[in-house]
């Protein structure tokens, strides 16, 4: 899973120890806020991807809950997609300064690696026939890769969806009657990855 708060995250060249110039100042605040909003949109995706698994894994054969996810979704996608089109001039003025491109490159390492992760996980617990353990062991990679994002993108937020992810990652296989197969600790992530969505569209600056 990507959860890409976008590279424009943190698009400032104060960030970096440079004094920016005045339009690229007042682009800052806004385009800070669209980079948000391509993350929300991913959120909104994602979460969504973790709620049908927990819907899945509960066996659960009615198509109330699907509809709902997928509306929910909808209806989160399309708020963040509405925040970015609002912000997308601001953003393409900041595009192409050095730090924006640093933080890039930053991100598509994280995120590289975050997929590499993923499919060696998938692969090696197939091959050792613990497929059950495969929705945590990806949910505890999918944690651990915010850590390093708050820290790039300096956005506190993103330590604490890593934090909450992992540690359902690693609780909810013991604690939950169904162990590792229960669908708690999907519906937890998915929750959670829309919580995060939401805050991210917060009309405030971070």
């Amino acid at each position: 899973m990507s959860s890409a708060i976008s590279a424009q995250a943190r698009p400032d060249a104060a960030a970096a120890g440079q004094p920016p110039d005045s339009s690229a100042a007042a682009s800052l605040p806004r385009a800070r806020r669209g980079g948000l909003a391509i993350g929300a949109m991913f959120f909104a995706l994602f979460g969504a991807v973790w709620l049908l698994i927990a819907d899945q894994l509960a066996h659960a054969h009615g198509w109330i809950p699907v509809v709902v996810v997928i509306g929910v979704a909808f209806l989160l996608f399309v708020s963040a997609l509405r925040v970015f089109r609002a912000q997308r001039d601001a953003m393409v003025t900041l595009r192409q300064s050095p730090q924006s491109q640093r933080l890039r490159r930053q991100f598509r390492a994280i995120n590289a690696l975050q997929w590499i992760a993923a499919a060696v996980v998938v692969v090696v617990l197939h091959g050792l026939r613990l497929d059950v353990w495969v929705v945590p062991a990806l949910m505890l990679v999918v944690g651990l890769h915010f850590l390093p994002l708050a820290r790039v993108f300096q956005y506190r937020p993103h330590g604490l969806t890593g934090a909450v992810l992992i540690a359902t990652a690693l609780l909810y296989p013991l604690v939950s009657p169904g162990g590792a197969a229960s669908p708690i600790g999907s519906a937890i992530a998915g929750v959670t990855l829309w919580l995060g969505g939401l805050w991210a569209l917060r009309p405030v600056n971070r």
